[in-house]
């Protein structure tokens, strides 16, 4: 089984994260997915070292989609929504490690599609199979 297979729902979850700000602010591109991705893994590797967090000083629009994927990569973890979420479906728990590695991978997707498509390649192809 592949990373992906493996991770499919993790991965479909922090993505629709990142598609539904994208679609709310389409002037996001994928240099801001990058930032708020590098963001996150320094606040989980920042607390398993036991140290504060850089401050990646973000925009208003990174810092709202840094909030929608955090929020989620929150939800992966604990395996508990906030009351305000559609929680319909219990899931199984995530350890840190297997979200930074989620979020490595979508890192690496981000690269790749903004080579392939331009400044919102990545943005632009995830939206087509984020419903």
């Amino acid at each position: 089984m592949t990373f992906e297979e493996e991770y499919l729902d993790v991965l479909q979850n922090l993505e629709f994260a990142i598609v539904n700000t994208y679609r709310e602010n389409n002037d996001l591109i994928d240099f801001d997915v990058l930032i708020v991705l590098d963001a996150i893994m320094n606040f989980y590797i920042s607390g398993i070292r036991g140290k504060e967090p850089r401050n990646f000083n973000l925009s208003g629009k990174q810092l709202e989609l840094y909030g929608a994927v955090k929020e989620m990569a929150e939800y992966r973890i604990t395996g508990m929504a906030r009351d305000d979420m559609d929680a319909k479906y219990e899931i199984k728990p995530i350890s840190v490690n297997e979200l930074l590695d989620c979020l490595k991978r979508i890192k690496k997707s981000v690269q790749f599609w903004t080579k392939e498509g331009g400044r919102q390649g990545y943005l632009e192809y995830i939206s087509n199979y984020i419903v």
